[in-house]
């Protein structure tokens, strides 16, 4: 794993969770997952209401990752790393289950030992080594009480094949904290390694939790930072990069259709993850398309979004904001 000589986190001390957040946005070139334009791999997992499910329940929903960790929820919903047929709670058993699949493996970051919790600064040093690292995650995700670390993965159709590779990098990524806290100026994270199972059920980033009064008490300012689109090999802990994307010169004509734009305008009615379609949908088109043919395309957008439960006035800011991003990041204006 590489390791950089000086970590330039030490320069800063930030005021406010926004100022950590311009950071991450600017000189770590990481961004907010609600709002990302990194094309990040699909991927499908379990949800279930209850983190106490013994094994056997069915499971309350089957959900993409991306759409899970930015929707808001009204309960403490946790998500397992597998999916199955059966859409029940699986346990071990000596033999496999036909029809398993893993798409995802996820790291719990426990800080401090649970003694204090981290701070804007110590997330934003977290995100540093994260992105750093040659098997960096696609997504690192604020907790109460740490992190966690989401990698998307080549696909595994064994239970007993994942763990044994799951563990395997676990061990990996823990002598990583272990030894390298200092020239990576993370101190206080560890990773868990007693989450080691293939079973294990994992909290979504934006819950609502029971105080020590048992009063429902939403989570919901949690950062969420999206790293890249690649997905890592599990077997050989290689990061396969997906292929780079076309580049546009924003002159095409619309002729009608286009594949790309019939599924976002699909997606904006997933509820929990609208804005984020409207934006992704919004910068391909601008960046695609002349003048006439994006006004065109977005009477359609506008029409599905609205029924999608979007108001004029989100619709609108998201449009702004995804032509305002190409123009940041391309320095040119259309």
């Amino acid at each position: 794993m590489h390791t950089p000589t000086t970590s330039p986190i030490k320069q800063y001390d930030f005021d406010t969770a926004a100022d950590a957040r311009w950071y991450m946005d600017t000189c770590l070139a990481t961004e907010d997952l609600t709002s990302t334009s990194i094309e990040l791999p699909t991927a499908n997992v379990h949800i279930m209401a209850d983190k106490y499910a013994k094994g056997g329940e069915q499971i309350d929903g089957t959900t993409d990752v991306v759409d899970l960790l930015t929707q808001k929820w009204e309960f403490d919903l946790h998500f397992t790393m597998y999916t199955h047929p059966s859409v029940t709670r699986l346990v071990k058993e000596s033999t496999p289950h036909k029809g398993i699949r893993f798409d995802v493996a996820v790291y719990d970051l426990d800080f401090d030992d649970h003694k204090t919790r981290p701070t804007h600064n110590d997330f934003c040093s977290l995100v540093f080594a994260g992105k750093y690292l040659d098997e960096a995650p696609n997504i690192i995700y604020q907790t109460r009480g740490g992190a966690r670390f989401v990698y998307f993965i080549e696909s595994i159709y064994d239970e007993f094949l994942f763990e044994a590779h799951y563990q395997s990098f676990l061990g990996r990524l823990a002598a990583f904290f272990e030894t390298r806290a200092e020239s990576y100026n993370f101190r206080g994270y560890q990773v868990d390694t007693a989450a080691k199972d293939w079973t294990r059920l994992f909290r979504a980033s934006r819950v609502t939790r029971e105080n020590s009064s048992g009063v429902p008490v939403p989570e919901f300012d949690y950062d969420i930072r999206a790293i890249h689109g690649g997905k890592l090999d599990l077997q050989t802990f290689k990061v396969k990069e997906k292929p780079a994307p076309p580049v546009y010169d924003g002159n095409a004509i619309y002729r009608g259709f286009d594949k790309r734009i019939i599924t976002g305008l699909a997606r904006l009615k997933n509820e929990g993850s609208r804005n984020q379609n409207l934006f992704k949908l919004c910068a391909y088109v601008h960046e695609k398309y002349e003048p006439n043919s994006r006004e065109q395309i977005y009477g359609r957008i506008r029409n599905w979004a609205m029924q999608g439960g979007l108001s004029e006035k989100e619709i609108d800011s998201t449009m702004a904001s995804a032509a305002n991003h190409l123009i940041r990041i391309s320095g040119t204006s259309k």
